[in-house]
């Protein structure tokens, strides 16, 4: 991490704080490391396409440390582009002003350290405001990534009253997914695939619970059955120790297409990835020497979706979830 300047240090001396208040709110810490491998591994090929599209838009709707926000501007400078450019239409939010704070913080620091001096990061499109209450640029965002929070209804707030507010604000945003159990990150999910633009791309790391869970239930439904979402990926780290031992860590990767697909069957075959280590402690298999999944399979979403739930047992066993393709 750069040397933080003195103008910064009342900012930093938060950090502590900040910390806490993101557990709180639900958000876990993805690793500078493992942000990397993601934009690398899922996003290379997309962010390519921008570079040369000054008009694409890119979000990070939950910022938090900013881990895949600095990855994202570290890669667009080692291919030679511009990050500042690239950051004036890279959009960040986070509900906890705080967090937003620390955040902007750490962005002035970054172009500090990395040759763009005296750039008034107040220009930049950074907000603290909530993902529900967003409203989205017209032409939509060619690309969204997110460690989006993890936070069922009752944990939203310790005020019956301010949880039914966010609840309708939510339900209101996201009708598809709307569940009076459903976790805060499935949310982020239906918002992300609602706000992309023909073409873009959605890459989320969270917990498998939405694939086995009854609150993912409308989610799992949108993938099987939308004509313009397309569930491209899985990649799965099935004996990580970030969550609760009954769950664990899932990137998924989701298109909208260009337009719709006339052989429903290409549409609905999704590659899954299964990876032996733990994305966040460290283990270095996986991303840092770029050693290949245990197994890949491709798998029929409407087969797959039928039964209801993907159950974890078939990644810990490294059986296949379904018969080959």
């Amino acid at each position: 991490m750069p040397i933080v300047k003195s103008s910064h240090k009342n900012t930093w001396n938060k950090a502590s704080q900040h910390v806490a208040r993101q557990q709180h709110l639900g958000n876990t810490y993805t690793p500078d490391a493992f942000a990397a491998y993601m934009v690398q591994t899922f996003l290379a090929d997309d962010l390519t396409v921008s570079l040369a599209n000054p008009d694409a838009r890119w979000l990070e709707p939950a910022v938090g440390a900013g881990s895949f926000y600095f990855a994202i501007l570290k890669w667009v400078l080692d291919q030679g582009g511009d990050p500042w450019s690239f950051a004036l239409r890279f959009d960040a939010l986070d509900v906890d002003i705080q967090a937003i704070d620390v955040f902007r913080a750490k962005v002035q620091n970054w172009f500090d350290a990395h040759g763009y001096p005296e750039r008034n990061v107040d220009l930049l499109p950074i907000y603290h405001q909530s993902l529900a209450t967003f409203i989205a640029p017209e032409a939509g965002y060619r690309g969204v990534i997110a460690n989006p929070p993890y936070l069922s209804p009752a944990r939203w707030s310790k005020e019956p009253a301010e949880r039914q507010r966010l609840l309708r604000e939510w339900q209101a945003a996201c009708p598809g997914v709307s569940d009076p159990r459903s976790d805060l990150y499935v949310y982020f999910f239906e918002w992300a695939h609602t706000h992309l633009m023909a073409g873009g791309v959605s890459v989320f790391l969270c917990s498998d619970t939405w694939l086995e869970r009854e609150f993912g239930a409308h989610l799992r439904a949108q993938f099987r059955d939308s004509p313009e979402l397309h569930l491209s990926q899985i990649a799965v780290w099935p004996w990580a120790s970030v969550f609760r031992d009954d769950t664990c860590p899932v990137v998924t990767v989701v298109r909208r297409q260009a337009a719709k697909v006339k052989d429903d069957t290409k549409k609905s075959l999704t590659q899954l990835q299964v990876f032996e280590g733990d994305p966040v402690v460290g283990t270095p298999i996986v991303y840092q020497d770029g050693t290949s999944p245990l197994h890949v399979q491709t798998v029929d979403l409407r087969e797959w979706f039928s039964v209801g739930t993907v159950h974890r047992r078939g990644w810990l066993t490294n059986g296949p979830l379904m018969p080959a393709i």
